[in-house]
């Protein structure tokens, strides 16, 4: 009686049709790919070129369009995959660059506001009065130059070369929110 326990989940699976093949699911033709970053994270000069090129014949709606040549074509969502990848590396570097310049900009009010306390606490009469803005002024300057250092802080090398490479781009790019969207 043994021998045949073995038997019985091999009947059962021949009573079932046996062994189901397992469907994979097809893997997509090389031009229908997803769209892959590259390692290092890097923009190039190209990505950002066409970047400004698809703002610049944005819809009114300020989706990009694809040109017609492209929009059947078998590896159009990979384009399209590498063109939100794109932008949303040109943003980032944009929001770094903005950030660093309103650092200067608070660095720079700091300093003026400090000097504009020290103007009335030279010509104040009063000893108390003298002593609360000479510590809003050291105060000031203490927070000037930290802003200063952290805007000199060395940052991730790729970010900083996507920042440089934005920052040449930039004029052109804030231009393309001043054209007439086309139709």
């Amino acid at each position: 009686m043994r021998t045949w326990i073995w038997l019985l989940p091999v009947a059962a699976a021949l009573a079932c049709g046996g062994d189901a093949t397992v469907a994979r699911a097809p893997s997509a033709p090389a031009g229908e790919r997803p769209y892959r970053p590259p390692a290092d994270g890097r923009l190039t000069e190209r990505q950002v070129q066409e970047y400004v090129a698809a703002l610049r014949s944005a819809t009114p709606a300020g989706a990009v369009r694809e040109p017609a040549d492209e929009a059947g074509s078998p590896d159009a969502s990979a384009r399209m995959d590498e063109a939100l990848w794109v932008r949303q590396q040109v943003l980032e570097a944009e929001m770094r660059l903005d950030e660093r310049a309103a650092a200067r900009r608070e660095a720079e009010i700091d300093r003026k506001t400090a000097d504009a306390l020290r103007g009335v606490a030279a010509a104040s009469t009063d000893p108390a009065t003298r002593e609360t803005l000479s510590r809003q002024v050291a105060d000031l300057e203490r927070r000037a130059v930290e802003r200063e250092k952290d805007g000199r802080k060395p940052g991730d090398p790729v970010e900083t070369a996507n920042d440089a490479l934005v920052a040449r781009y930039r004029r052109q790019i804030a231009a393309t929110a001043l054209l007439p969207p086309r139709r």
